[in-house]
């Protein structure tokens, strides 16, 4: 039985604020992340129980599709491509979210105080949510951004309980709500929580004695895929947004399954498949949305983690062959392991997310 981790996730490490800028030159340029939505056929009920809008959400005015793009990227490295990559980084000795800019290599600090981590790109690739504990020390609250840093301010709908720490968020297509998991019912577990960010009270999603973690929407919104360690290690489960009809989706006896993430498309499931909670190899995976045809995407030894999408043939995460080097960022096509390596090896780069510009 694999062992729990109950404060691992997110890449906690203990840090401070990085403040300068730094022009750093990498082997590559990087490309877009926005997610194809499509419409649902009929009304359904959303997290909070109003009705999800039909149409869920249109693409950025400041994205574009990603074939093109991704394929030039992965065909050559050096391709000029004007694009933003976001990450957890301690390039300066100190954990904080930052930026590189594609075209120029120029590496942008974006918080500046306390730790801050859990970095994840809106649909439309305008926003970041984040964590942070620069408040309520040692205890995590759920922050939001605009893409170059501006405008840092807390979603109170979610940090609605101040004795507790909230983790992972990440934004619904539509940008209403955001989904999470918190520590907060004092037990020592974690489960979902879902929040509007208008405002009001967040959600409970699971109650279960077991840990409940990393939660993520589907394209559509209707659903919600996480990791969960109730049946003694962790597989993914799925449910509906409003959190009914919960169901284990994927198990692995040999492995357990992380951070998932569908595809743009809706099509797959990207996660991470881990021997050993907090140490071993550990790889990037899929399976399609129904659970089935598991393979997995990187290949030999190695450390693989928190993958994320770039359109619905790549994938984008952090990883290092063994555990004497630092942490960098990789992609990767989902059909031909080929890592190429974004970042350099002077600091550590977590939690990927990738956006092109036109």
């Amino acid at each position: 039985m694999m062992r729990r981790a109950r404060r691992s996730q997110g890449g906690r490490s203990q840090g401070e604020a990085y403040t300068d800028m730094a022009t750093v030159k990498v082997p590559l340029t990087v490309f877009t992340l926005t997610l194809s939505l499509f419409a649902c056929s009929q009304p359904v009920a959303s997290p909070l129980g109003s009705p999800i809008p039909s149409q869920i959400a249109t693409e950025s005015d400041t994205a574009f599709s990603e074939s093109q793009e991704v394929d030039a990227l992965l065909a050559s490295p050096s391709t000029d491509i004007s694009g933003i990559l976001v990450f957890v980084s301690d390039i300066s000795g100190k954990y904080r979210i930052g930026t590189l800019d594609l075209r120029s290599k120029t590496i942008s600090t974006l918080t500046s105080t306390s730790f801050d981590a859990d970095p994840s790109l809106s649909s439309d690739g305008r926003q970041i949510l984040f964590i942070t504990n620069r408040v309520r020390n040692p205890y995590y609250d759920i922050y939001i951004m605009n893409i170059d840093g501006s405008d840092q301010k807390p979603i109170d709908s979610a940090n609605d309980l101040s004795i507790r720490s909230n983790f992972a968020p990440v934004l619904s297509p539509d940008g209403q709500y955001v989904v999470f998991h918190s520590d907060r019912d004092l037990s020592g577990n974690m489960d979902i929580y879902v929040a509007e960010i208008s405002g009001g009270k967040s959600k409970r999603l699971t109650n279960h004695p077991a840990m409940d973690i990393n939660p993520s929407w589907s394209p559509d919104g209707r659903y919600i895929v996480f990791s969960s360690d109730r049946d003694g290690q962790y597989d993914i489960y799925i449910m509906d947004s409003d959190g009914s009809n919960l169901k284990k989706l994927f198990n692995n006896p040999e492995y357990s399954d992380l951070y998932p993430r569908y595809s743009p498309n809706g099509q797959y499931i990207a996660f991470t498949a881990q021997f050993y909670l907090g140490g071993g190899d550990s790889h990037i995976a899929l399976i399609r949305s129904d659970g089935s045809g598991y393979r997995m995407v990187t290949q030999g030894r190695g450390q693989y983690q928190r993958a994320t999408w770039a359109g619905n043939q790549a994938l984008v995460f952090s990883g290092r062959r063994s555990v004497y080097d630092k942490w960098q960022i990789f992609i990767t096509r989902i059909d031909n392991f080929n890592p190429i390596k974004l970042t350099q090896d002077e600091a550590n780069f977590y939690t990927p997310s990738l956006l092109v510009l036109k």
